[in-house]
């Protein structure tokens, strides 16, 4: 606890004296600073047994400290507590309880705490209306926001007060709200209102205004709202630089950030832990982790201390990275220096940990909260509820909810939204509709967005009438919004209606709802999955004309789909289309575009691309080397791939599952192929002087030391391996680890396990083939046609054995006959492969073998 475990055991060693409320109330709010509210609140005990009073100041330092951490009923219960012990309530307490309600979107409470002020003969100040203002601007109501305005200069009037009238702060509400809307012409009309009313603009206006330009992807005309400050005096500072930095990075813009800091140096503003936060954050997002790490190495050496935001972006970049072991080590770090993980450090490494599905380890980073005394926020609990419903913990989403609820925590239309969202989608329909109906009970209209979270799951499951849904929505008051049509359009192509999807898409235009950047990706994956290559023109013509920049996913579907020509110059052409339109080429385009040439083997041209990115500044990241790795995989170009694999250690690029996994399926490859009699190029690479089996235990021995967990892919290529070296024993008995690790085969890992037990020719191997079938329906793997084609096939090798005796035969008849059937009713079909077996194992020497008539019997007779 630092300064404040210190002051503790001052307060409690200075004589009765010296100590006072002013004493207490010092030591109360430091503890509330540090959200260690229940510390605070403990302190009162104490001053009642040393008889020192309480005043208003105590009161309200606690009530800002509960509201703070979002315990608004905690918050109004010490404000009656204190009142009943004759400390009155104040102006301040109201202000600050009004606050934590606007905050958390309860503003009907906000409104009747108002009244009660008025009640009580207190009169609301211009915080009050300000405070109330900008919950209603935030909201999006501007209309109340408005009428608080007009009854604000008629209060003013009533009362004669010269204090109450909206000012800069008042107008700085609506701006802050129109600019998250990205309503700028509304902006800049409010903008030539405060100036015709002589309401000059402070920093914090324009400020404002040059964010709502950067958001809008007006960054060029922010320079003319640099040279206004400078002619009526207002200084840019930290805050106006920071977002246009930040805003640069945003949009793709790097070489304009060095231009930004450049200005900050020649007016003199130095640059502190904000903007080193700032710069590491966008460098992350430039995919520059390298850059980013220098930064923060540079931070220190300018002897600035990080604080805890840098820290908590340190954080959030290596958790993006991929890199949690070393997102951990920021915590350990942070620890050494006493800085004290804030709420926002624990949101971003257990988002982190969700993000990875490692629920077991955001859960107990969740509780560690708990002995750091600091309160888990509702975004900690939505993640927490979104990670469980996304792997499967509905339950546990559940019981999250309930302690939210216990907890005091209020939630709005969005924690609701998303509850819904997730209980719809796991199936729990029942929850979800109860989940509306205390939306209802509470007051909280179900609007666009929560209907549109039912109609996706809806729509996903093909139980929902498409055309009815406009009526249905129009007698529900609710207007299709851009979102709505999105999910339509989405369903139509999934139901492979393309056409249909292409109708809504014009029919929306004609309703005055746009395409957004989402409905033009909506219908470029869709027509690519499509084969609608000339549709895909009219979109993009559109998409450029309407100003929407192509998104890196775009770039990669498109790449993917003209991949099927298998032509470098038709990806080469695409890519540069693509930038014409104005898509930033960032590391990620990069990505995109090597991947995409490694996945048709062409690594000479993804060479060529590797280096001009390596020459424009962009160092290789894991994304690029997994790529060539399996561009050379895919070339047997096996030499190469380890030459990547040991450049990538030397740029201190750590490997990461996907890396182990080519390198592994590489080294079974080569071994399958020298089994098999054939000619490996292996170069001189240093691996090759051992055998690849010794390789193989090297590269698993490493990822044990690097701490790297085995996955689910791992399993499948060590078993399918394994087995295509014919080694049963090791196989069945990774087969057994992956299945107590909680993982879950893929049907091909069943197949290749089942295809080499069924060629084994013996019962005792068969009935370890069936038992692999029981496996697959239990644990909810999908079979297909070759799973049951294996089976009938290893069969009916059995029934040919010379060995075979009648009782052994007819079980084995039995057992074609039950997997016959079972593929009937799920319409799998027999392989003509295994038409031949069944035709060589069934038919009698000297006699006719009508194959189709034998079919017959085998589905309609009992067993014999």
């Amino acid at each position: 606890m630092g300064n404040l475990s210190f002051a503790l055991d001052l307060l409690r060693n200075l004589d009765y004296d010296v100590v006072d409320t002013v004493t207490y109330n010092t030591v109360i709010s430091g503890f509330c600073e540090q959200e260690l509210i229940q510390q605070g609140f403990g302190l009162l005990s104490t001053m009642m047994k040393k008889g020192i009073g309480f005043d208003s100041f105590t009161c309200n330092i606690l009530v800002k400290g509960f509201c703070s951490i979002g315990f608004l009923p905690h918050a109004e219960s010490v404000m009656e507590n204190f009142a009943r012990c004759g400390v009155l309530m104040d102006v301040v307490g109201f202000n600050t309880l009004i606050h934590g309600y606007c905050k958390a979107g309860n503003l009907d409470c906000a409104i009747e705490l108002m009244e009660i002020m008025k009640k009580q003969c207190l009169m609301p100040d211009i915080v009050s209306y300000n405070t109330l203002i900008d919950g209603y601007c935030k909201e999006g109501d501007f209309d109340n926001a408005e009428s608080l305005i007009e009854e604000m200069s008629e209060y003013k009037k009533k009362n004669d007060l010269a204090n109450v009238g909206a000012n800069v702060i008042t107008y700085t509400s609506f701006m802050s709200a129109y600019i998250k809307r990205k309503m700028l012409e509304k902006t800049l009309f409010l903008y030539n209102e405060m100036v015709r009313k002589g309401i000059l603009l402070d920093i914090v206006a324009y400020s404002s205004i040059i964010n709502c330009l950067c958001k809008c992807g007006r960054l060029s005309e922010t320079k003319a709202i640099l040279v206004e400050m400078e002619k009526v005096g207002v200084d840019p500072n930290h805050v106006s630089y920071a977002t246009l930095l930040a805003y640069f990075f945003e949009a793709g813009r790097f070489s304009e950030t060095g231009s930004v800091q450049g200005q900050m140096i020649v007016r003199g503003i130095a640059f502190d832990v904000v903007v080193y936060s700032i710069l590491i954050n966008g460098l992350f997002r430039a995919g520059k982790p390298d850059e980013a790490e220098k930064m923060f190495t540079i931070l220190s050496e300018n002897n600035i201390a990080p604080n805890v935001i840098t820290y908590t972006t340190l954080i959030n970049g290596r958790c993006k990275s991929g890199d949690l072991r070393s997102a951990e080590s920021v915590l350990e770090e942070m620890e050494r220096k006493h800085i004290k993980r804030n709420v926002l450090t624990y949101f971003t490494i257990i988002n982190g940990y969700v993000k990875k599905g490692m629920l077991d380890e955001a859960f107990a980073m969740m509780k560690s909260m708990g002995q750091q005394n600091v309160v888990p926020s509702v975004f900690i609990y939505c993640t927490l509820i979104d990670g469980s419903f996304k792997f499967g913990r509905a339950t546990v989403a559940h019981e999250l909810y309930e302690e939210m609820q216990s907890s005091g925590f209020l939630l709005d239309r969005v924690n609701y939204t998303s509850l819904m969202d997730g209980y719809l989608k796991s199936g729990n329909e029942a929850s979800a509709v109860k989940i509306a109906l205390e939306m209802e009970k509470k007051n909280i209209d179900i609007d666009v967005v929560a209907y549109n979270a039912y109609l996706n799951v809806f729509l996903k499951r093909g139980n929902y009438d498409i055309p009815s849904v406009f009526n249905q929505m129009s007698k529900l008051g609710l207007t299709p919004d851009c979102a709505t049509y999105n999910t339509i359009i989405n369903a139509y192509f999934n139901h492979g209606k393309w056409e249909n999807a292409c109708e809504l898409w014009k029919e929306m235009k004609t309703h005055g709802i746009y395409p957004n950047l989402i409905t033009y990706n909506i219908l470029i994956h869709g027509l690519c999955n499509a084969d609608k290559t000339e549709k895909l023109s009219d979109v993009l013509s559109e998409m450029l004309a309407m100003g929407f920049q192509p998104s890196s996913a775009t770039h990669k579907k498109l790449l993917d789909f003209y991949s099927k020509y298998k032509r470098a110059k038709i990806i080469f052409r695409v890519h540069d289309q693509l930038l014409d339109m104005g898509l930033p080429l960032t590391q990620e385009i990069y990505n995109n575009l090597i991947s995409a040439l490694c996945k048709l083997g062409m690594t000479d041209q993804a060479t060529s691309v590797f280096d001009e990115m390596e020459k424009q500044g962009y160092p290789p990241d894991i994304n690029i080397y997994n790529a060539l790795i399996h561009g050379y995989y895919v070339n047997s170009f096996v030499h190469k791939a380890f030459y990547i694999y040991r450049k990538m250690k030397t740029q201190k690029v750590s490997p990461n599952i996907k890396t182990y996994n080519f390198l592994l399926e590489i080294l079974f490859k080569v071994e399958f192929m020298v089994l098999s009699g054939k000619t490996v190029e292996l170069g001189k690479a240093v691996e090759f002087k051992k055998s690849p089996n010794e390789v193989r235990d090297e590269l698993l021995w490493e990822m044990k030391k690097k701490g790297l967990k085995f996955t689910a892919s791992i399993y499948d290529t060590l078993i399918i391996g394994l087995i295509k070296l014919r080694n049963k024993k090791e196989a069945m008995r990774k087969y057994m680890e992956m299945i107590h690790s909680g993982f879950l085969p893929k049907t091909r890992t069943y197949n290749l396990l089942i295809t080499y037990l069924a060629k084994m020719e013996t019962s005792r191997d068969m009935v370890q083939a069936m038992e692999l079938l029981n496996e697959m329906r239990l644990r909810g793997v999908t079979t297909n046609s070759l799973t049951y084609n294996l089976l009938i096939c290893g069969y009916c090798k059995l029934y040919k054995r010379p060995e075979a005796n009648r009782a052994q035969k007819r079980s084995y008849y039995s057992d074609v006959r039950r997997l016959y059937i079972e593929m009937k009713t799920k319409d799998f079909f027999l392989s003509g492969w295994t038409l031949s077996q069944i035709t060589k194992a069934f038919t009698e020497p000297g006699k006719f073998f009508d194959l189709q008539k034998f079919l017959m019997n085998l589905s309609n007779t009992p067993d014999t």
